[in-house]
């Protein structure tokens, strides 16, 4: 119209542009794809310029360039039919990918490199001259533009370039354009071995292009594969009394590690000048296009896709620490394993660094890894599992979000978890010490991070039960408070009771979704399948000892007979109303050691909150969800135990002296008064008659 698309008009486009992202691929034929895919131009540069409303042109443009990344994908030799538009429309894309911001611009950037990609593959493979010639084109047009803020793009662009003449490298020489492409790159390889020389913002970008460019030479045979020009910088920039910026140090040394001519026999001083660049916290807290640019040059050396979520320290640790690690001898990989432990203590960005540097060295010792230095990994870090753990603690404790929280945790998953790798006892009781102080931390981040920490507790745990049944059989006590504890984050929150300021994650943002009382269920099923090593089997994988019932007090069932009703029990006290007393605030001593006890007919309580709460496991589907889990902790108890259990709660206790202290102390009531825990007993009936029913087997079908 005169005065562009109405709201209306423009809300229009909008669902039909959402319709097509719906529909299914599977119905899209090949005769299909082309006519939508010019729609969807059509769309991008007609339709969403001519809206009047610059929100509903984003709009239409983010949902165009959505379905264009998605058909391109299916079927990128769609661009062969687009030759003569399109350096149009990867100009276009270019151009948004510069001046938008957020997914739109995320999306231009792939849709340009996709389109180069496309022509590349074109051009290489189906020897396409056209489309070998526009390919050139763009590649020189991005070329010139590295050292801007496309700089990114270009990269990327030309990772995407290299990646099919590699594929097509036996059949590159019978291409119509190979000429024009030997003719361009040793010029190119050389402007950016100067770029590097030269330093500054962007060098880290010139860096992965090198790489690349070197890459897509040796792919067609060009004189520029020859002698490395930026290994006499790099030995310069890594040398000890090199001061340069942090982005471009980084950026030599991964490309240091994939270049063996430029590492040489300095393995241990690059891998020293990783942890030291990347402890400092200079790379982390640079600009967001500056990481961007160093994840782009580190995916650009190494040929992998990188993820643009993942923390720059992570990235780093994958591609560089570790091949870095898996070529060191005994002495230097000790040495390493020694700083990283020695970082995490420290706290700060180095104990980052150090946590997921020590993750990488507890996957190297894993029993099934071979090489010429797998033994002697495995061996040192079997040697440093307790200080691991230690360290791992503190850094638990030190954690103030749930994603620090996580990443502390997967190192106690990564050693609980390694196949060669033996825990004891001190081990194991660290290990649980550690998830302890995370439950009690008071972490406020969305719920979603917290359930998906709240699974990964319960798979560490789980893993503790599967691998170590020995430890936990022998001091089951240590992991049943954490197993009561944890149930308490399916009680509902009432809307009055107000937030406290300490409050653990826990209580504060109950209660947490069904998939995290399914996790909670497979680790009591992973506790009640818990076994010893058979003690005549001297190997680490020695057949299990299925122990049943009557074998003695060291058996399986014995042992979990004691200790499971305590778990049950705190399930059907909070479901009879008593969860205001079980989760009654507990003193700082207290809180701080973790004691927990059960004492005849007065418990204490499982976890802090506010007092005077009264709030069940009210939704349907967590309760269904739990029910596995108690069916298992049923299978282990006899029927003796179930009957005393279920006397304990419909009796009324005897007054206990410690409960008055504590009442005194902390206004801790009596936990089994009928006050509070009247019912309690009637859920345990209404649970077994459950399992009775639908679960236990009867010897008949």
């Amino acid at each position: 119209t005169k005065h562009g698309l109405s709201r209306a008009q423009a809300a229009a486009w909008v669902q039909l542009a959402r319709s097509l992202l719906r529909f299914p691929d599977a119905y899209w034929g090949a005769d299909r794809i082309a006519r939508v895919f010019a729609l969807v131009l059509a769309i991008d540069t007609g339709v969403a310029a001519a809206c009047a409303d610059t929100t509903d042109a984003n709009a239409l443009r983010l949902l165009a360039c959505a379905l264009a990344e998605r058909l391109l994908r299916r079927a990128p030799n769609i661009v062969s039919g687009l030759l003569e538009v399109v350096k149009d429309l990867v100009d276009h894309w270019t151009a948004l990918a510069e001046e938008a911001t957020g997914e739109l611009a995320t999306y231009a950037h792939r849709l340009a490199c996709l389109a180069v990609a496309a022509l590349a593959q074109a051009g290489f493979g189906q020897a396409n001259k056209a489309a070998d010639t526009a390919c050139r084109e763009l590649c020189t047009g991005l070329f010139a533009r590295l050292d801007s803020a496309l700089g990114v793009l270009a990269l990327d662009a030309l990772a995407a370039v290299a990646q099919a003449a590699r594929q097509y490298a036996a059949s590159l020489k019978s291409c119509p354009g190979i000429e024009q492409w030997t003719a361009l790159l040793p010029g190119w390889i050389s402007h950016t071995a100067q770029a590097v020389a030269r330093g500054g913002e962007r060098a880290a970008c010139f860096v992965g292009a090198y790489a690349v460019l070197r890459r897509l030479a040796a792919s067609m045979g060009c004189d520029g594969s020859g002698e490395d020009e930026i290994a006499g910088c790099a030995a310069t920039q890594l040398g000890e009394g090199a001061r340069e910026s942090s982005g471009l140090r980084l950026a030599l040394a991964v490309y240091a590690v994939y270049t063996p001519q430029v590492l040489g026999a300095s393995a241990s001083r690059v891998l020293a000048l990783l942890v030291r660049e990347l402890a400092s916290g200079t790379a982390e807290s640079s600009a967001a296009c500056q990481q961007r640019e160093l994840r782009a040059a580190i995916a650009a050396i190494t040929g992998a896709s990188v993820d643009e979520e993942q923390a720059l320290s992570d990235v780093v640790g994958s591609y560089a620490v570790e091949p870095l690690l898996q070529g060191l001898d005994e002495a230097a990989f000790v040495a390493a394993l020694t700083t990283f432990v020695q970082g995490m203590l420290r706290g700060g960005q180095a104990a980052a660094i150090g946590g997921s540097a020590v993750r990488v060295c507890v996957r190297l010792a894993r029993k099934q890894d071979t090489g010429a230095h797998a033994a002697q990994r495995q061996r040192a870090v079997q040697r440093r599992v307790g200080s691991v753990l230690t360290a791992t603690h503190a850094a638990i404790s030190r954690a103030d979000s749930a994603e620090a929280a996580a990443d502390a945790l997967r190192i106690v998953d990564e050693v609980v978890g390694a196949p060669g790798l033996r825990c004891t006892m001190h081990d194991i009781g660290e290990a649980l010490a550690s998830v302890w102080t995370l439950l009690m931390a008071p972490l406020r981040q969305a719920p979603d991070s917290l359930a998906d920490l709240y699974c990964q507790v319960c798979r560490c745990l789980g893993a503790i039960a599967r691998r170590h049944g020995a430890p936990v059989l022998d001091a089951p006590a240590a992991l049943v408070p954490i197993l009561r504890v944890l149930q308490h984050a399916f009680v509902s929150r009432p809307d009055s009771a107000p937030a406290l300021p300490n409050e653990p994650w826990l209580v504060a943002h109950a209660p947490f979704p069904v998939r995290c009382a399914e996790a909670y269920s497979r680790l009591l099923s992973d506790l009640c399948q818990a076994r010893r090593p058979d003690a005549s089997k001297r190997s680490d994988g020695g057949e299990l000892v299925k122990l049943t019932r009557g074998t003695g007090a060291s058996g399986t069932a014995a042992v979990l007979t004691a200790y499971v009703p305590q778990v049950l029990a705190e399930f059907c006290v909070i479901q009879a109303g008593g969860a205001s007393t079980l989760v009654a605030r507990l003193p700082v001593a207290a809180r701080a050691t973790g004691t927990q006890s059960f004492r005849g007919l007065s418990w204490r309580p499982a976890t802090p909150t506010a007092a005077g709460r009264t709030a069940i496991v009210a939704s349907p589907a967590v309760r269904d969800a739990l029910l596995p889990g108690w069916y298992a902790l049923f299978d282990c108890m006899t029927a003796d135990d179930r009957h005393t259990l279920l006397a304990m709660l419909a009796t009324q206790p005897a007054a206990d002296p410690s409960a008055q202290q504590h009442r005194a102390v902390a206004s801790w009531p009596a936990l089994f008064a009928p006050e509070h825990c009247d019912g309690a007993h009637e859920v345990l009936k209404s649970l077994y008659q459950s399992y009775s029913d639908h679960y236990k087997y009867t010897g008949q079908v």
